[in-house]
């Protein structure tokens, strides 16, 4: 009997000992597939929660045929007048936007200035043109501040509401004024400007050739506007 009990024992223990690495070897691999599962992103609730006010960019849908650009007649910061026809004679990119945009404006600002120090002595031929959808607020000092330190060919152009309308005309683009219903927000302070936020690409001839996306780098921009001379 004695050896029985032993032997009884002996089978026990190596139940247990078994059951434990079974255990262990179970553990180990949760432990392996978290580690290996992609991270949640931290920020896809903040994302989610967004106020519609911050979504300050419209898609492009042109309301003309762009092979030419229509009047307009509007002021930069250095108080020189700019109209359609002064869009001849050099190449032009212009784009939509305005000093309190929350998302791509100062950084398609940037990239233009980037695009035109790439371009080297090539830039010489390029006038940029900032033209706000928001004349409320930007006036020329503003504006003036806002391009400050950047390539003297960029220009900002700002005008009476009419005027921006009729510049916003010209190019096809589009602008909507509001809060959007974004709690906090008071419509005659802190209204958002949503507005078309490609950047237009014009000839020497002050026609329409092509637009570049938003926020499109200044190292894929520039190869293309050398092809496009």
């Amino acid at each position: 009997m004695r050896r029985n009990a032993g032997a009884i024992v002996a089978i026990a223990a190596a139940v247990v000992f078994f059951a434990a690495v079974a255990a262990l070897g179970t553990w180990l691999g949760r432990v392996a597939d978290r580690a290996a599962a992609p991270p949640e992103a931290p920020m896809a609730v903040a994302e989610a929660a967004l106020p519609p006010a911050l979504v300050d960019v419209l898609p492009y849908r042109p309301g003309v045929a762009l092979d030419t650009v229509g009047p307009f007649r509007l002021t930069d910061h250095e108080r020189t007048v700019v109209t359609d026809a002064a869009l001849r004679g050099h190449y032009s990119l212009v784009f939509f936007g305005y000093t309190h945009c929350r998302q791509i404006c100062a950084f398609t600002l940037e990239n233009l200035h980037l695009t035109l120090e790439e371009l080297g002595t090539a830039a010489d031929a390029i006038q940029v043109y900032f033209i706000t959808v928001d004349p409320g607020r930007d006036t020329r000092a503003v504006l003036e501040e806002y391009v400050r330190g950047l390539h003297p060919n960029v220009r900002a152009l700002t005008g009476t509401d009419e005027q921006i309308e009729a510049a916003l005309a010209a190019f096809g683009a589009e602008r909507l004024v509001g809060n959007f219903g974004a709690p906090g927000y008071q419509v005659e302070r802190d209204y958002v400007v949503a507005h078309t936020g490609v950047v237009f690409f014009l000839g020497r001839d002050g026609r329409y050739k092509t637009h570049f996306r938003e926020a499109l780098p200044a190292h894929e921009m520039a190869p293309i506007i050398r092809a496009n001379w």
